[in-house]
């Protein structure tokens, strides 16, 4: 299932890649907002209210990184293959840091696991489609 939905994304227009990935982050942002304590037991983190408070900073931020990702198509211009060159990096960056927590043992669960196998396809399909 996942090969065969990665290849679907190699016939998308790299505007419809931001904006799929710019819709998953803003729904990724209200999923931390609206199940916080959910969140924080699925990563096996304990929801103290320092971690409650900080998941619904990092739901914003995710919030606000997909709306500004959705409207990168439109933004950008002819300039989109630009803009998923740096998203090559945002998304290589997120990865590292979602690896680098589930080596380290900060946290562990399918998913952080899917979330850090979805980045990397993301980071693949905005390279190969800003050649």
């Amino acid at each position: 299932f996942i090969y065969s939905s990665f290849l679907l994304f190699f016939f998308l227009e790299l505007s419809k890649i931001f904006q799929i990935q710019g819709g998953l982050n803003v729904l990724g942002g209200i999923v931390f907002w609206g199940w916080t304590v959910s969140v924080l037991q699925l990563s096996n983190m304990e929801p103290t209210s320092d971690l409650i408070t900080m998941t619904q900073a990092f739901g914003t931020m995710f919030i606000v990184v997909g709306i500004i990702g959705y409207t990168i198509p439109s933004l950008a211009g002819i300039n989109i293959n630009r803009a998923a060159k740096m998203f090559v990096l945002v998304n290589l960056l997120w990865s590292g840091a979602i690896a680098y927590h589930l080596i380290s043992g900060a946290t562990s669960g399918d998913v952080h696991f899917g979330s850090l196998i979805l980045n990397l396809i993301f980071a693949a399909l905005y390279y190969i489609k800003s050649r």
